[in-house]
């Protein structure tokens, strides 16, 4: 097992050397959903009110609701368990499962989908490549990364789906 710890720590320590682009892209990746969302809610507002607060409302709840279970459940991040320092510099303990910053991009493209599909399609990719950043970077397993796109792009199209 300690042999299994060794390896992943040295892989771990290799990417070191990626650190400075990755967190510049990752940084891109939060602000790119968070404008898009903005201008998306801008749109409501000036074309479709009666759309408005599903758009509000969807996405806040579903965060809220994915912030409450991780609470509960706390999983240890891989930085945590196998005692490497993360790609991304983060020093936060538990927390991993599912992930937050995944399921935000994946709930803003389920968002940005119902109004124009290519921008949405071009939002999903960028939530794949978001995910594949976080669990190279080590601060996520692929559990926390699957779970948290899958939940929004669920949660998401069953609650649209309930409103309309």
């Amino acid at each position: 097992m300690n042999d299994n710890i060794d390896i992943i720590q040295k892989k771990m320590t290799k990417r070191l050397r990626y650190r400075k682009p990755l967190i510049i892209i990752e940084k891109i990746l939060v602000i790119i959903p968070a404008i898009s969302l903005f201008i998306l809610l801008l749109y409501y507002c000036l074309y479709d009110l009666a759309s408005l607060p599903a758009a509000i409302l969807v996405p806040l709840s579903g965060f809220f609701l994915l912030t409450v279970i991780r609470a509960d459940i706390n999983a240890k991040r891989p930085y945590e368990i196998y005692g490497f320092e993360p790609v991304i510099p983060k020093n936060t303990e538990g927390h991993s499962f599912p992930s937050r910053h995944v399921f935000s991009i994946f709930m803003i493209a389920v968002c940005i989908s119902r109004v124009n599909k290519p921008l949405g399609i071009l939002m999903y990719i960028l939530g794949f490549l978001l995910a594949y950043i976080r669990v190279f970077s080590g601060v996520h397993f692929f559990k926390d990364v699957f779970t948290g796109a899958a939940s929004a792009v669920i949660y998401g199209e069953l609650l649209f789906y309930i409103y309309q």
